[in-house]
């Protein structure tokens, strides 16, 4: 940031029971609070980022955690399998997926190959070393194993440097970790040393989410906006290897933890003004998704420069400016010319070009670190469900 700121493989998919799957969706951080509270979190502590689920659920996540032996620095729970996503049936038990920071990735690897040999392609028989240079040299700084059996759970790990996972959250290098820690997600493990780099994160997701919209818009919009930023130079959104609705499902059954993530962040946020009365804010439930709340923010000339000062590094450079107070002077002045759709329109390419080649290049590396057998498990599962959403049910 700127100056300071296949169906016969399918056998274990669907492996737990309907109550077990209900349970394990449980959060507790927001019961007993109203969208007034949400908003005076306090950011220096990270408040909005400590989502804080059941401790049913927890207690399952950490087991996880804590069955590898290879030292885990930072351990990160996301998407359907820990958050519950529109458009999954009762009897739908998605992967949990984790990503876990690491100090040594070579150290890390090794000892888990001694633990885990099963959870490896044919990779493993060149050795820690190689699968470390497979891991940081290409693609997005992730190796993943997939569709793996832990303590009774199918689940998806990525392992990952500290090196990368700063970087991407601070600068946007690929924007792929970046991307999946803007949505919701529950830290099992570092959490004080996560918080303090994904708020920068944070901060240039409503940053960009601001400039795509116009002056007045919803938070519903201001949601989805900020989702589709990591989906947009994904191709399996091109081919129906994603559901074409995941945005809205994932905003829609996640809508209290967007609002404790990003609420407060609005509300510090200069120019921007919440329509809703206080006494509506005061008796809002955050979990209410019959209702959003609606906003109005100050478009002009230095507004637009404080939203483009407050981008991540390399976004600046695509969108070719240099990282001073007359480059991002001289683009408001452009943007402010301009209308809405040519301004979202010009960031929507800039964040495509930033992520479509190192997204590629993560998928073509998941063949090789998941095995033919187990990609075509996670193919056919992830076109199965694309193209059923397209087409219903």
């Amino acid at each position: 940031m700127i100056f300071g700121k296949t169906h016969f493989l399918s056998y274990n998919i669907l492996r737990y029971s309907t109550k077990r799957w209900m349970n394990r969706h449980s959060y507790s951080h927001h019961a007993k609070c109203t969208v007034a509270q949400l908003l005076k979190q306090n950011l220096l502590t990270f408040e909005n980022q400590r989502i804080q689920p059941e401790e049913e659920l927890k207690e399952n996540l950490t087991k996880v955690v804590n069955y590898f032996q290879a030292p885990i620095d930072v351990a990160v729970g996301y998407g359907s399998g820990v958050f519950r996503q529109a458009g999954y049936s009762q009897k739908e038990n998605p992967m949990i997926d984790f990503i876990f920071q690491v100090e040594d990735p070579v150290k890390w690897h090794k000892i888990n190959l001694q633990q885990n040999p099963s959870h490896y392609s044919f990779v493993k028989n060149f050795g820690p070393g190689f699968v470390s240079t497979l891991q940081e040299s290409f693609g997005t700084g992730v190796y993943y194993n997939t569709h793996v059996e832990v303590e009774g759970n199918i689940i998806k790990y990525g392992v990952t440097s500290k090196k990368d996972v700063y970087e991407d959250l601070k600068n946007w290098n690929t924007m792929y970790l970046a991307g999946r820690f803007q949505k919701p997600v529950v830290i099992l493990k570092g959490e004080d040393e996560f918080y303090k780099e994904n708020s920068y994160n944070l901060s240039s997701a409503l940053h960009v989410g601001l400039l795509m919209l116009a002056d007045r818009f919803t938070e519903f919009d201001l949601y989805k906006t900020i989702v589709s930023l990591s989906y947009l130079g994904d191709i399996r959104m091109s081919f129906f290897a994603e559901n074409p609705r995941k945005v809205e499902n994932i905003v829609s059954k996640q809508i209290a933890f967007f609002r404790k993530l990003y609420l407060p962040l609005l509300y510090a946020e200069p120019g921007v003004h919440f329509i809703e009365s206080s006494e509506v804010l005061k008796s809002m439930d955050p979990s209410d998704n019959s209702r959003y709340l609606s906003f109005h923010q100050n478009i002009t000339k230095d507004s637009i420069s404080r939203l483009l000062n407050g981008l991540p590094l390399n976004l600046v450079k695509i969108l070719g400016l240099k990282p001073d107070t007359s480059s991002f002077e001289k683009c408001a002045e452009l943007m402010l010319t301009n209308q809405i759709s040519t301004r979202s329109l010009l960031i929507s390419k800039s964040i495509k070009k930033l992520t479509s080649f190192s997204i590629l290049t993560q998928s073509i590396k998941g063949i090789f670190t998941a095995g033919v057998i187990r990609s075509l498990v996670y193919v056919y599962a992830k076109l199965k469900k694309g193209l059923l959403s397209k087409w219903g049910r």
